[in-house]
């Protein structure tokens, strides 16, 4: 998922913080705006760079390749490694008197979020991941001593095989790392810590553990965190039920959020005697700090407090907040801070130590003055002050805010997206988003004569190089023929009977890859079993979306490759429930068009000429408003439909698919640039910007 965080020159992922303003934050050349007129209110671009608008929500369940800056096949951005900053979690293996304290220095990115590691004699701390065999794998860390020492810093495998490399830890922060080669017969990689032959190196800080596939990379890549930012689910949605309100309410988008868009809730009490409060519970970990902030304003009240629960805390640990004169007030046991933000906002916060591992509530209650702890008092049922912004995180210190509009995340490997590249030109291509496929092919680098079973569906085989793959048994198709080395990819799209395929290879046949389906899609790397690559899903939710969408008028412009899926979806807005109140750009019946739905009904569908060979470069606009669609593909005659009512209550963007999320849905090519302007926009722009 992305977390907010973008990459650095050094290699370093930096939180951005609060945002100055989401809807101008990526404002400007989209590749779809030609001349002047309105300002978007929403413009992604994906031909430069290697990150995404932290708005977007991405995941991919596995490894995938792309093509990268220098022409060269290589991995997209991965960290295979859980907890990559909680090493006192059970993630990480600790052998012999291994000892972790959490949180105890401040890391390379300026949060309190290192680790102190204790290695006496043969102590070790490790962490394995699933691998390919064949394939290299680079292995990273930080380190710092408070005295100079020295680490070993290994790659161990389930067979036994290790690399190492002598760390030579300093008082100052320094990334070490290592590249190796998963062995024949291995199934795990691991990054591993210790002391073995070495004197000294018993003590020392840690942070920021990455291991993640590559080809020819022999410098660590840029470090993505595999730890939650934010511990807390629906962060701006205090009216969902993820929130437990106490003897109070919310009322939803009634002021705006420091950011300046209508996303603030108000908490506001009932008229009973009572503490006034929401909730959200949490498992906390015996030794971890951790630290609870929210952006608090007042309005009839102006005392607010965040408590720890004594289950994980021992006792009660409160914060008072004076929401007009920026004081605080703390338990012993905990500290707090309150910052003003502008506009009357605070963010306030508590951190403290958990003493037990256990799950228990963190609340935050409205008061009648600040130094009270019970925080009970007669409502009046009016009565309230303003919420937005709630984070929890493992760290103690107030890092930047990340917003989380969907469950709470537990931590997980990172796969990240892929930002293509022309092989030979190194022109950039976009954002690649593909469905899941199945390399069936075994020791794919260098094919060997091998036989796979088949069903009776369209398959395709493509690589690499100048040798030959002939088929018999369920398919006569082919030859093919190579044409040489990488970047020179041959394909054949056949459909075989049921039964067992003889692929025979003769010459050098490389990254080659069988897969079913009716086109080639990216290279999957197999060893000893075949490999699934997960599809990509990337999308915009929660405040995300409704900060920048106008339910009742608005323009939606992408710029794409076509597809070769026949049922291809460019983008979709939609409520996230099937093609119920949508609006589509896609593939359909041979052509292209932008389609509308309310409810379950299709109310407008512009039809925009035939779809064409697949990787041709295509921009379609599409307009709405009651009763009034339009949509113009590459600047061309404007179609339009006058009638039919608008999709409502739309929720979230979906990019190169709709939410059905099924592969026939998917673009499986590269998506250029998204543009949104909340308005209308005439005939006349529609053509301009899709020029």
């Amino acid at each position: 998922m992305s977390t907010g965080l973008y990459s650095g020159a050094s290699g370093l992922s930096f939180g951005t913080g609060l945002y100055k303003n989401r809807l101008g934050l990526f404002s400007g050349a989209s590749g779809l705006i030609t001349g002047t007129g309105p300002t978007p209110a929403l413009s992604l671009y994906f031909l430069s760079g290697s990150t995404l608008d932290p708005r977007i929500t991405f995941s991919r369940g596995t490894n995938a390749t792309l093509i990268d800056s220098t022409g060269q096949l290589t991995f997209a951005p991965s960290n295979m490694l859980i907890n990559s900053e909680g090493f006192g979690s059970t993630s990480w293996v600790k052998g012999g008197t291994t000892t972790v304290a959490s949180n105890t220095v401040v890391a390379p990115d300026g949060t309190t979020t290192a680790d102190s590691v204790t290695l006496p004699g043969a102590s070790l701390i490790r962490q394995n991941a699933t691998g390919i065999v064949g394939v290299n794998y680079s292995v990273s860390v930080w380190l710092r001593a408070d005295a100079p020492q020295s680490v070993r810093l290994v790659s161990n495998t389930d067979t036994a095989v290790v690399v190492a490399t002598t760390c030579s830890v300093t008082t100052a922060w320094q990334r070490f790392s290592l590249v190796r080669v998963m062995p024949a017969g291995a199934t795990t990689v691991s990054l591993q810590l210790d002391v073995s032959g070495l004197t000294g190196g018993l003590t020392f800080y840690v942070w920021g553990a990455q291991l993640g596939a590559v080809t020819y990379e022999t410098e660590p890549r840029a470090y993505n965190s595999t730890t939650p930012k934010n511990l807390l689910a629906r962060t701006e949605e205090f009216d969902n039920a993820t929130w437990v309100k106490n003897t109070s309410s919310i009322t939803a988008n009634v002021v705006a959020d420091p950011n300046g868009n209508q996303t603030a809730d108000k908490l506001v009490e009932d008229n009973t005697t009572g503490g006034h409060f929401f909730t959200q519970s949490y498992t906390y970990v015996a030794g971890v700090p951790y630290t609870y902030s929210i952006y608090l304003k007042a309005a009839e009240r102006q005392y607010a407090q965040l408590v720890f629960i004594n289950t994980s805390f021992g006792v009660n640990l409160v914060a008072g907040f004076d929401l007009v004169n920026g004081a605080t007030v703390v338990s012993a046991g905990a500290t707090s801070s309150i910052t003003a933000v502008g506009n009357g906002w605070y963010r306030c916060s508590i951190t403290a130590t958990a003493t037990a591992s256990a799950g228990s509530n963190l609340q935050m209650r409205m008061t009648n003055s600040l130094t009270t702890t019970t925080g009970s008092y007669a409502g009046d049922g009016t009565s309230g002050l303003y919420v937005w912004g709630a984070q929890l995180s493992d760290s103690a210190s107030l890092d930047a805010y990340v917003y989380n509009p969907v469950a709470a995340i537990v931590s997980a490997a990172y796969y990240g997206p892929r930002f293509d590249y022309n092989p030979t030109t190194l022109a950039p291509l976009g954002l690649l988003i593909e469905e899941a496929r199945t390399n069936l092919l075994l020791n794919s680098q260098t094919l060997s004569t091998q036989n796979v079973t088949t069903t009776a569906q369209a398959y395709t085989l493509s690589f690499y190089g100048t040798g030959t793959v002939t088929l018999s048994g369920t398919s006569t198709a082919g030859p093919l023929v190579g044409t040489g080395a990488f970047p020179n990819r041959v394909s054949l799209t056949f459909t075989p009977t049921a039964g067992a395929l003889t692929l025979t290879v003769t010459g050098t046949v490389s990254n080659a890859q069988l897969e079913a389906g009716g086109f080639a899609t990216s290279y999957i790397f197999t060893g000893g079993a075949s490999v699934t690559r997960s599809a990509d899903v990337a999308t915009m939710v929660g405040n995300n979306f409704s900060n920048w969408y106008n339910q009742t008028t608005g323009t939606l412009a992408v710029s794409f490759d076509a597809s070769a899926n026949a049922n291809a979806t460019y983008v979709s807005a939609s409520n996230g429930s099937i093609v119920q109140n949508s609006i589509h750009i896609d593939n359909d019946s041979g052509n292209m068009r932008a389609v509308y739905y309310s409810g379950s009904a299709e109310v407008a569908a512009l039809v925009l000429g035939a779809i064409g060979t697949a990787g041709t470069a295509n921009k379609i606009a599409t307009a709405y408003a009651v009763n009034d669609f339009a949509a113009s593909r590459n600047g061309g005659t404007v179609a339009t439909d006058t009638s039919g009512a608008l999709p409502v209550s739309l929720t979230q963007l979906n990019i190169g698919v709709d939410d059905r999320l099924s592969a026939i849905y998917y673009t499986s090519n590269h998506i250029k640039a998204i543009t949104y302007y909340n308005t209308r926009l005439s005939d006349a722009q529609l053509q301009a910007i899709s020029t």
